[in-house]
């Protein structure tokens, strides 16, 4: 999960350390199983991004089953939400959502490293230059289009 608020610096270094700046990107990141928080009466289950402020890409990102309490809506968007209703400068381009892992391809759900044959692979579009490392701290191209998601298949695709 991850919320972006607009907040003046001098509240972060004011903050002892309670917040910290955050990016306005939010790119390679795998959402498995979402589901609702339990104190929580949001109207909303299984967003990968809250967004509050203009000025936001949101790319990359794969959603696999989300609202695990809820049932799959193929028209309801699952990658981010507006809580504070539209804002300006959203930029939400090429996430993958799937209704099962099977449909991911990937394979497995403790590595989840997209198979070779996946939806994922090998689908990000452009590059990010400042990500160059996967989760696991391993080469995010490793062909010439990085995989969607957390994790980098180390395979390379023979062409």
């Amino acid at each position: 999960m991850y919320e972006h608020n607009r907040v003046p610096l001098t509240a972060i270094e004011n903050s002892g350390g309670y917040l910290a700046p955050t990016s306005s990107e939010v790119c390679f990141n795998t959402l498995y199983r979402s589901r609702k928080a339990a104190s929580s009466k949001d109207p909303y289950v299984g967003v990968l991004v809250d967004v509050y402020s203009p000025d936001i890409t949101i790319k990359h990102n794969l959603i696999i089953e989300p609202e695990a309490d809820a049932p799959f809506d193929p028209v309801r968007n699952y990658v981010y939400h507006l809580g504070a209703g539209p804002q300006r400068g959203v930029v939400a381009e090429n996430n993958l959502v799937f209704r099962t892992l099977e449909e991911a391809g990937l394979q497995d759900t403790t590595s989840f490293v997209p198979a070779a044959t996946s939806p994922a692979k090998d689908a990000a579009t452009g590059r990010v230059d400042y990500i160059v490392k996967d989760h696991y701290n391993r080469e995010r191209y490793v062909d010439p289009a990085a995989d969607v998601g957390a994790v980098e298949n180390q395979e390379r695709t023979l062409r």
